[in-house]
């Protein structure tokens, strides 16, 4: 006697392709959220190692990479990495690779690059454009968290309690930092990528990564 072969009805096909939907709509919110902490880890690895560099270069030339002259600007921004790095970022030419260890005459690597880090000045894809609260987009050859924002990092240059910036978000005040025991502090701005001047505890902040939390 032949057998014939059940075949699968479209209303089957239907219901199994709608369980699959299902389960895939399960899935993805947990991916993503895996995703996103797994950035939360990287930025707060980069932003210890950042603080880390900048203390050991006081160490070593009894100074701060950074002085008065640190207030915004993103060329001070890849100066300061180039420094720390003893590798040229976007702004070619302007420190320590190659024939000038411009603000690092001991040629001291002090924080390893990234990957990505380099000459490219192409612009970081997916990073907003600059606004009320966004930095302009990273270069892709700078030293950016892992949404594609430059960190804000402060340090207190002269010793006296007054912080100086490198970052690019011209808006950006020393809110966050000031009264802080100590001399230097970096945090990203987290997955909205967004700059809110208001304190740590505001909820528009709730996503940013601090060096000291």
């Amino acid at each position: 006697m032949r057998i014939q072969k059940r075949k699968f009805t479209i209303i089957e096909l239907l219901v199994v392709i709608a369980i699959i939907a299902v389960l895939m709509g399960m899935l993805l919110p947990a991916v993503t959220a895996v995703r996103q902490n797994a950035r939360k880890t990287r930025a707060k690895s980069e932003l210890n190692a950042i603080v880390t560099a900048i203390k050991q270069y006081e160490a070593t030339y009894g100074y701060f990479p950074m002085d008065t002259s640190y207030d915004n600007g993103e060329a001070k921004y890849r100066e300061l990495f180039e420094i720390l790095t003893g590798y040229d970022g976007p702004d070619v030419g302007t420190v320590p690779n190659g024939t000038t260890t411009f603000g690092n005459t001991r040629n001291v690597r002090f924080l390893d690059v990234p990957s990505s880090y380099g000459t490219n000045t192409a612009a970081v894809s997916g990073v907003p454009a600059a606004g009320t609260y966004t930095n302009p987009a990273s270069a892709a050859g700078d030293y950016y968290d892992p949404w594609g924002s430059r960190y804000m990092i402060f340090v207190d240059a002269n010793y006296d309690g007054v912080f100086n910036k490198a970052n690019d978000y011209a808006g950006s005040a020393n809110v966050l930092v000031e009264g802080k025991n100590g001399s230097v502090f970096a945090y990203s701005l987290g997955a909205d990528q967004k700059h809110h001047i208001t304190t740590e505890s505001d909820t528009n902040n709730k996503d940013n990564i601090y060096s000291w939390k």
